[in-house]
């Protein structure tokens, strides 16, 4: 996965996210998140961390309980859980597996303007700099003594637990956009409408016939969805 371009990888994520929001029946919805699972192993990506994995799994619960009771039903509870779990497992595959400025190549390969590719994969980057700040955070106020989640009970006190963490994170960032802002005016960053690339995308066999696979895969998830059956709705078509 690593070595596809990045052009194929932008462009699976989005077809694939566009099938995630089409598919309206159970069963194709869970073949669904076996297969990006699948894929996230074959691409070496690690899955959820126990903790994540159980915290998605209360949010699905009360997800289905709330659709089961006041919503559309229990299959709709179940699709829109799979399709929490299916965007959850597709673009972690995008953002560990391509740099930043793999992205951006990308981007600019595709026609988008390099001022725009630059916030987008700046924007993917921050969130993995905003999980490595934040574990930093809580390190530092254990050394000195504070553990802000300790004897902390559920409702205004995990409020007042995560501001604690919180405030120093959004300081954080504040700063750093400044001293980036600074970096990029300082370089004239954005002087010129087109900019040269150290490496530029080249598409290879492989590119094309793994775009060519997710096609198929989309048409036949596609294909399965809208055979006669039972959608989410409870209508038979």
């Amino acid at each position: 996965m690593k070595k596809l371009d990045p052009r194929v990888k932008l462009l699976s994520v989005m077809l694939i996210t566009i099938i995630v929001f089409i598919v309206d029946k159970f069963p194709v919805s869970v073949c669904l998140v076996l297969i990006l699972i699948l894929v996230r192993l074959w691409s070496k990506v690690s899955l959820f961390r126990i903790r994540y994995l159980l915290n998605l799994s209360l949010l699905a619960a009360f997800i289905i309980l709330i659709q089961t009771f006041f919503g559309g039903g229990l299959f709709l509870g179940l699709v829109i859980t799979c399709r929490i779990f299916s965007l959850m497992l597709i673009f972690p595959i995008l953002t560990q597996t391509s740099t930043p400025h793999e992205l951006a190549a990308g981007l600019y390969a595709l026609g988008l303007p390099y001022r725009i590719a630059f916030i987008i994969t700046t924007a993917f980057n921050q969130v993995s700099h905003f999980s490595r700040e934040a574990g930093l955070i809580m390190d530092a106020q254990k050394l000195r003594g504070l553990n802000v989640f300790e004897n902390r009970r559920a409702g205004l006190g995990k409020v007042k637990a995560y501001a604690e963490i919180c405030l120093p994170l959004v300081l954080g960032a504040m700063r750093k956009a400044q001293i980036s802002a600074a970096a990029m005016d300082s370089r004239a960053f954005g002087v010129h409408n087109t900019r040269t690339w150290l490496s530029k995308p080249k598409m290879k066999h492989g590119d094309y016939l793994f775009i060519l696979g997710c096609c198929i895969f989309a048409a036949i998830l596609l294909t399965a969805n809208f055979l006669d059956g039972v959608t989410i709705s409870g209508v038979t078509h």
